[in-house]
């Protein structure tokens, strides 16, 4: 029987494990990378479970993604759960043994999600709290623990309030990982069988060892693609996200010109310009890695992208460069040559 007097000793790993998920959050927004919504570039350094990067040799993700967070509404929810619900298990299952059970859910949640999508790129704790929610329901229903349903309406806010936010988001099409969810929920069930008090220790480490070589076995035949086909997706993904990097990192360099291009005949405004020509000249590199076929999609908005950063290099090094009216004649050209290029963007982007 389950002893309720356990229920006055403090749960030592959840409020720690909290804690770590709050700071590693503070540390990846102070850093630039988003407080509302993540960045998700950011996020794949950090160690998020990205599919390509887990399969492609990086199985550490699946435990590090457990630590990181699509934003802070996101960590509020998870870890308003994780305390309310966390707290309790710890105490049906013992210090360890909810450690074990936390982190094997946890990973298990990962490995659900690579398995169903092998391109996801996916972070949070949420995988391990819906193993922590398995894990209670199989203690709760054996007979043997006596646990009294007044305990579980006392936590049903808790529950409520992770179930409501998942199914919102979900219906707005937002990006919950309901694979991580699943696998989470049912390898939370499973430890809560070996992982039970009325388990000895040395049966709980043997059914945690199974648990781990079933995780070892599910990642290794994960049906993932072959480095080439994995590599092109992270060209593809990083080409993505360089393309949202470029749209912020235009609207910077315009406006610093703005301030300058009208003044571009004075003297000490030459080396600004150069400076900017230099810039565009990054960009313009920055887009030059990439070897994607130029029939595909990428490719061809590639090529624009490369026209487009080499026009605009090129115009304010002659705004730099070249006597005034020879200046201001190529200027022009190249803003012409810049408008169509923008608009045959604008066309590539719509029918993405």
């Amino acid at each position: 029987m389950f002893d309720h007097r356990n229920r006055a000793s403090p749960a030592f790993w959840v409020p720690l494990i909290a804690g770590v998920n709050v700071l590693v959050f503070l540390a990846f927004g102070f850093q630039g990378n988003g407080w509302v919504s993540s960045d998700s570039t950011a996020l794949v350094r950090w160690g998020s479970n990205d599919g390509p990067h887990t399969l492609g040799g990086e199985p550490w993700r699946l435990a590090s993604a457990m630590f990181l967070h699509g934003g802070a509404i996101h960590l509020i929810v998870n870890m308003i759960t994780l305390m309310d619900l966390g707290r309790i298990c710890e105490r049906f299952f013992g210090r360890s043994r909810f450690l074990v059970l936390y982190m094997l859910s946890g990973v298990a949640g990962s490995v659900a999600s690579v398995w169903w999508n092998p391109a996801v790129n996916s972070v949070g704790a949420s995988g391990a709290i819906c193993g922590i929610l398995g894990a209670m329901l199989i203690f709760m229903l054996d007979s043997r623990n006596r646990v009294p349903v007044a305990m579980l309406k006392s936590h049903a806010a808790g529950i409520g309030i992770f179930l409501v936010y998942s199914a919102i988001m979900g219906a707005g099409n937002a990006p919950i990982d309901h694979a991580a969810h699943a696998g989470g929920l049912v390898a939370g069930a499973m430890c809560a069988v070996f992982l039970s008090p009325w388990w000895r220790t040395s049966q709980a480490l043997a059914g945690s060892a199974i648990m781990v070589l079933a995780i070892a076995g599910l990642v290794r035949f994960a049906p993932g693609e072959s480095p080439q086909v994995l590599e092109a997706r992270l060209a593809q993904q990083r080409f993505n996200e360089d393309t949202l990097w470029f749209g912020n990192r235009e609207k910077e360099l315009l406006a610093i010109a703005g301030q300058r291009v009208p003044q571009w005949m004075r003297v000490e405004n030459k080396p600004l310009l150069r400076d900017l020509g230099v810039q565009w000249n990054e960009i313009h590199a920055r887009f030059t890695a990439y070897k994607f076929e130029p029939s595909s999609r990428q490719g061809q908005l590639q090529r624009l992208l490369l026209d487009y950063t080499d026009q605009r290099s090129r115009s304010y090094r002659a705004l730099a460069d070249l006597p005034s009216k020879e200046a201001r004649e190529e200027f022009e050209r190249f803003s012409a040559e810049m408008k169509k290029t923008v608009e045959a963007i604008n066309a590539s982007s719509q029918t993405r």
